[in-house]
């Protein structure tokens, strides 16, 4: 049995378990090591690739704070703008949040909410509730954006 990370937070992570058989998903407590299995709605031909956080440089924060969402960028088949999707490690569904050129996403400390920017196009901050399941442009009437931090209150 091999694996792989396929997404890291500071307490969760998810984990790719493969076999000759097959592969499963696992989401484990950094702390406690407990783990469970992850449902698996997607499969691989599915309409997108993903890929995990490594393609990021916040590389470290793609899960929420309660480990329940992994963020994933996604590319449609067959075209080349990136989306920035919600995995529930849950209920195993994916979610797609947000779309463009270079998107890179960050965490609110408490999980509620997924912020994204893109650099390379509007530079505009969006947040998504995941909560309300509502996106909201928290930086319309600013300058384009190329960074942004989350501070914890």
């Amino acid at each position: 049995i091999n694996f792989e990370i396929e997404a890291a937070g500071v307490a969760h992570l998810l984990v790719r378990r493969c076999d000759a058989a097959e592969c499963r998903l696992f989401a484990v407590d950094r702390v406690s090591n407990d783990e469970r299995e992850v449902p698996r709605v997607l499969s691989p031909d599915d309409e997108f690739q993903l890929y995990g956080g490594s393609t990021w440089s916040n590389a470290l924060v793609t899960m929420s704070a309660d480990g329940r969402h992994a963020a994933f960028l996604a590319v449609p088949a067959e075209q080349y703008d990136l989306r920035v999707g919600l995995f529930d490690t849950v209920t195993g569904e994916f979610l797609v949040i947000a779309a463009g050129q270079n998107p890179d996403l960050y965490w609110s400390g408490d999980g509620r909410f997924a912020f994204v920017i893109d650099s390379l196009a509007s530079g505009i901050l969006t947040a998504f509730d995941i909560e309300a399941g509502e996106v909201v442009v928290v930086s319309r009437d600013l300058p384009p954006l190329e960074t942004f931090t989350v501070l914890s209150a």
